[in-house]
């Protein structure tokens, strides 16, 4: 939570403003604005205890990428923090109510490379639904999970109605580019504040 609060009093104090992906899309940005645009994988029931009340202090807003069919459930795939629990359908509802934009991480966290054709749409199509159900709000952006993706699983995520896709591979996104892989720069409660600063301002940590 400090460490967070640190990263975010940062970026605000330099004059960005924390977006939400669609926002980005919609291309409702004035001049004056520097956008950055933040994101949560998972759905860590964290994001609305810890983030949001942080994240609110400074009108920033966020995309938060669900797992759609483990609501209320915990991390069962994840080596860093196994056994978080995950936010359930009010909990979700709470962070849409406030502005934030709800994402789709899949249907049950499975990588999309190699799974056949009803399970490619379960994890893009179905999740979509679920979540535009649970939200009560259009779903439009997509994380793959565990970074995984080919040309085929591009396409699933496309036809599903989905407006763009994250990638986990490192640097500063262009909006005006392949809006199905758009590139993140990681940021983990683990690293250095330092590292923080540099991948802001150069797209990656590390000199």
């Amino acid at each position: 939570e400090r460490l967070f609060r640190r990263q975010v009093e940062w970026l605000a104090r330099r004059g960005y403003r924390g977006i939400s992906l669609r926002r980005l899309l919609d291309r409702n940005l004035s001049p004056a604005e520097k956008p950055v645009v933040i994101t949560f994988d998972d759905g860590f029931d964290g994001v609305r205890r810890v983030g949001l009340p942080i994240l609110r202090e400074h009108s920033f807003f966020a995309t938060i990428f669900v797992v759609a069919g483990r609501l209320g459930g915990v991390d069962d795939w994840n080596d860093e923090r196994p056994g978080e629990r995950l936010l359930d359908a009010d909990g979700v509802r709470a962070l849409a109510a406030a502005g934030f934009e709800i994402g789709s991480h899949g249907l049950n966290h499975r990588n999309l490379i190699g799974l056949d054709d009803e399970s490619l749409a379960l994890e893009t199509a179905g999740s979509r639904r679920v979540l535009e159900e649970v939200a009560g709000t259009p779903v439009e952006s997509f994380c793959y999970p565990y970074g995984g993706f080919d040309d085929r699983a591009v396409e699933a995520v496309r036809d599903a109605g989905y407006r763009a896709a994250t990638v986990i591979r490192s640097g500063i996104c262009d909006p005006s580019g392949d809006l199905y892989r758009m590139r993140r720069i990681p940021v983990r409660g683990t690293d250095p504040f330092l590292d923080f600063a540099l991948a802001i301002t150069r797209g990656r940590s590390k000199f």
